[in-house]
């Protein structure tokens, strides 16, 4: 069954096929598109939950000290060797889980280069190597996803790779890797996004990382801002920068003046007036 807007207003009349009311917005599902700086967060906020659950399950079997948080300890030196700041901490809502430090676009794409080769010899062998393929495969799916004007080699690459990892996930003998625990974007990975690249070629075209970028930004300026009128100052960078995006900086011309390491010094050191040391006379009692 292909959805389309109006398969969904009819299921929302009959509160079928899990949907309950009619979309706020009436737009057609070939006009939308996922965003891939949002596809690339939610998987791999799932990869590092389930490593430090990993991680929790071996500490779990550490017997030699009680409490041992050994191998989350190592987990967490290993993404901050990769540049990373990385805290973990016990969940104050949810027993026996942790939470994290939140990481941004640019930090998951450090730890998808570098993370998965850090990984030898800190877990079993066999372990280790399922954990790399799985890093290394999501890696490589989402920099095909990235292609610009993608031909339909490339698209049927990535559709046969994303079924390939989502079946490799299913097999992985940890808790975090079942049916349940596949998302909407792993979904969305395997079956729509192929389509939506040979819909649109390519789909980077359409990501929001300028956006986030502009967020960012906007953050940084109202928080480094006196508060007087924050939105203001905001709104003027803003602006400053959308005329100057396409300008290029003159350098001023510079002449050297300033004579001093020639002459200055020296007539400096002319006219110092050195004093003779006076005696010091011994104190008297």
């Amino acid at each position: 069954m292909k959805w389309s807007l109006a398969s969904i207003k009819s299921c929302a009349k009959s509160k079928s096929m899990g949907i309950l009311r009619e979309p706020l917005f009436e737009i057609e599902l070939e006009q939308v598109v996922i965003d891939e700086l949002h596809l690339l967060l939610r998987i791999s906020h799932v990869l590092i939950r389930n490593l430090l659950g990993i991680g929790q399950v071996l500490d779990l079997k550490d017997m030699t000290t009680k409490n041992s948080t050994r191998y989350v300890d190592i987990i967490c030196n290993l993404i901050r060797s990769c540049g990373i700041m990385f805290h973990v901490w016990k969940s104050k809502t949810k027993k026996d889980e942790l939470d994290w430090t939140s990481l941004r676009g640019s930090d998951r794409k450090k730890l998808l280069n570098k993370l998965p080769a850090k990984l030898v010899n800190v877990f079993p062998n066999e372990l280790v190597w399922q954990l790399m393929k799985q890093w290394l495969d999501f890696k490589v799916i989402y920099e095909m996803i990235g292609i610009s004007n993608p031909i339909g080699d490339e698209i049927h690459t990535v559709h046969s790779k994303a079924l390939q990892w989502i079946q490799d996930f299913l097999k992985f003998p940890y808790d975090g890797y079942g049916k349940s625990n596949v998302t909407q974007y792993m979904h969305v990975m395997g079956y729509h996004i192929p389509h939506l690249m040979k819909c649109h070629a390519g789909i980077k075209r359409f990501s929001s990382q300028g956006d986030e970028k502009n967020n960012d930004c906007a953050r940084k300026h109202f928080f480094s801002s006196n508060h007087q009128d924050p939105a203001r100052e905001i709104s003027l960078t803003d602006g400053r920068v959308e005329e100057l995006q396409h300008g290029k900086r003159a350098k001023r011309k510079y002449e050297k003046k300033d004579t001093y390491w020639d002459l200055g010094i020296r007539e400096k050191r002319r006219k110092i007036k050195f004093e003779p040391e006076q005696d010091l006379e011994p104190d008297t009692f």
